[in-house]
């Protein structure tokens, strides 16, 4: 079943993609969803598996697929065909979204981030309080400082300097600056077609940055990835 946060949406089981394509989702749903996301530039699947009773005859898992307001769930004897299954109805009820669905979708990811922020009791309460930065793109001093220093754009020659690794890679001093930040990243590999590898990453800034990279190999793949991330960081803090 899938639904939205008015209600329960149905819809029809009609595949209008190509064969290839339908084969693939069906023998790979979680993969093929992830593939959407990134063609349509949509926020990454979150799956949650709520805690409830089995039934005493017969053992049951049901995992809960949510993109924005939009959710679906899956049911199966392992969680893996119940995540299957939430992952496949998820990915008929995307595909089927207009442009103006998409736009709802992130005014709907930025009113929800404001009212967690502006009410101090959810931000106590909320299980994703960890999944997301509350403020709009601010670095602090010390991650400036390793962006520039990355980006060889004028740093000051200080001792604190003189400890950052020179040469670093763009994936490590992404994550150098996540971390001082606090901030999450998902790093998601999607495909591997003819030696070249594509993976996709998400940053929880506002907005949600969703980057994909390629490569020989996964971390050149992260690694160009990474490096994408890091210029929009320099350009928006207009780092020259």
């Amino acid at each position: 079943m899938c639904a939205n946060s008015n209600g329960f949406l149905s819809f029809s089981t009609e595949d209008d993609s190509s064969s290839q394509s339908k084969v693939s989702l069906e023998l790979n749903p979680v993969g093929s969803l992830q593939e959407l996301c990134i063609a349509r530039r949509c926020p990454i699947p979150n799956y949650t598996f709520p805690v409830e009773k089995l039934k005493k005859y017969k053992a049951e898992f049901r995992v809960v697929c949510s993109i924005s307001i939009y959710k679906c769930s899956g049911i199966g004897i392992s969680k893996q065909e119940a995540k299957n299954q939430a992952a496949y109805l998820m990915y008929k009820q995307i595909e089927k979204l207009t442009s103006e669905d998409f736009k709802q979708i992130w005014k709907n990811e930025y009113e929800y981030k404001d009212e967690i922020y502006n009410d101090p009791s959810l931000i106590q309460n909320h299980e994703l309080l960890h999944g997301i930065k509350f403020s709009k793109l601010a670095l602090s001093h010390e991650s400036v400082t390793h962006l520039k220093s990355f980006f060889d754009s004028g740093a000051p020659k200080t001792t604190y300097l003189q400890k950052i690794k020179k040469n670093s890679t763009a994936s490590d001093t992404l994550n150098t600056i996540l971390k001082i930040e606090d901030i999450i990243l998902k790093c998601l590999t999607v495909s591997f077609n003819s030696g070249k590898v594509e993976v996709m990453m998400q940053v929880n800034t506002i907005p949600v940055i969703v980057i994909s990279g390629s490569g020989k190999s996964v971390p050149d793949a992260q690694e160009s990835a990474a490096r994408v991330i890091l210029s929009y960081f320099k350009s928006k803090l207009n780092i020259q």
